[in-house]
Formats: C-alpha cells, structure tokens, sequence
C-alpha cells in the first residue's frame, strides 16, 4: 500500500474532526468507484486504555492525532500494473474535491 495524508488546508487540532471527517468521506468515494482503501496508520495514543492508563491527550502528542485521524492507504503491489495505477490516479483525481 501507499500511506498518504489527506490535507486539503494545513492540519491543527482545531480543524481536525472536519479534515478527518472529508477523509473519511473521500475513502468512501474511492470505495464506490472501486478504489479499496484503508486507513494509513494507527495511533496507540488515541485507544481509550492508553490515555486512561498513561494520561494524555490529543495536545501532548498532536502529531500522531493528526496521522491517525488523516492518513489512508492506496492499493500498490509489486504486480501492479500501469493501467491499474492510473485508474487508482484518475479515481483519486475524481473524488478529491478542488482538484
């Protein structure tokens, strides 16, 4: 896969839940144009059982906030094929708003 972060506009934790909101509703267009996609990291920080158990919040690791909620993977593999790459693009293209 190819791990991307989605920022249409720079990301602070202030606008976060909409860019994460717009990435979520771009992996669903993806989805509907056959585009199979997923999320493209996880972070510990954000389980409910590490803020509890380590007591921290979204400010004291914003980074890894912002990768979590932003970052999706595309479909990529050794035998991937040119045209298949392109369809990836152009869906890519189709779905990004403003692009």
């Amino acid at each position: 896969s190819f791990a991307c972060l989605f920022r249409p506009e720079p990301p602070t934790l202030d606008n976060l839940d909409l860019l994460e909101a717009q990435r979520d509703q771009l992996l669903i267009d993806l989805d509907a144009h056959g585009i199979v996609t997923r999320q493209g990291t996880h972070a510990p920080v954000r389980l409910a059982c590490y803020r509890k158990h380590f007591n921290t919040c979204a400010a004291a690791t914003p980074g890894a906030w912002m990768a979590q909620g932003l970052s999706f993977a595309l479909p990529l593999f050794p035998s991937m094929t040119e045209s298949q790459v392109q369809r990836v693009v152009d869906a890519l293209i189709r779905c990004t708003p403003d692009a």
